[in-house]
């Protein structure tokens, strides 16, 4: 599947509450075209991961965050970081297309590394590969929706996309979008946040034993 076909879906799952951050040109370009009042982005790759992170330990928000392997690579440690904060509602998708697309689409070193999904399990992350979700389902917007309503972060998603990216045009109107706008979405009391938590399976043991 192409990226911006995955974009498409990926931002159509996103509860009216989320906050989406999307990093990188091409991505948030990708992203544009399905703009929502929750988005926020990020050409030029500034700390995307620790603002993501400052943005779910301050609210009760959901906050995904988009970008491809290549920029994952480059921010591991904000990525650790994340991992051992333990923050239930934050999402990290990485879209895997193997290239730099922005430098000549060198490869990068991602499916290189042994087990990636063992890799972030063991920094202390949920990982979940929808593959199958895309390979045998045209839309499966509904079925990654019901997936995140249920899923506790830190969560990282992995996907593989096609190699290239959509052309489109050089500017786009988000680039002058403001922090300040993201954080008074986020403030705002009056658009419902959705930050399910599922329950502890052994809480009532305990309530019967007291």
């Amino acid at each position: 599947m192409k990226r911006y076909s995955a974009v498409r879906i990926f931002s159509a799952a996103l509860e009216k509450g989320d906050v989406g951050v999307f990093v990188g040109k091409d991505i948030c370009k990708e992203a544009f075209a399905y703009d929502r009042p929750g988005n926020f982005y990020l050409s030029r790759h500034e700390n995307m991961l620790s603002l993501g992170l400052g943005m779910a330990m301050c609210s009760d928000r959901r906050v995904f965050l988009f970008c491809d392997d290549a920029y994952f690579l480059r921010n591991m440690s904000e990525a650790a970081h994340i991992a051992i904060s333990k923050c239930d509602n934050i999402y990290i998708v990485v879209m895997v297309n193997g290239i730099y697309t922005e430098v000549g689409n060198h490869p990068t070193i991602f499916n290189s590394l042994m087990s990636p999904h063992g890799f972030l399990f063991n920094l202390g992350f949920i990982v979940h590969d929808y593959k199958r979700h895309f390979k045998n389902m045209r839309n499966p917007t509904k079925e990654i929706n019901a997936i995140w309503q249920k899923t506790r972060g830190p969560l990282v998603v992995l996907l593989e996309v096609d190699k290239g990216v959509k052309k489109l045009p050089e500017d786009f109107p988000a680039e002058k979008r403001s922090i300040d706008s993201i954080m008074a979405f986020i403030q705002n009391e009056e658009i419902p946040s959705y930050n399910y938590v599922p329950p502890v399976t052994h809480e009532k043991a305990f309530d019967k034993e007291e």
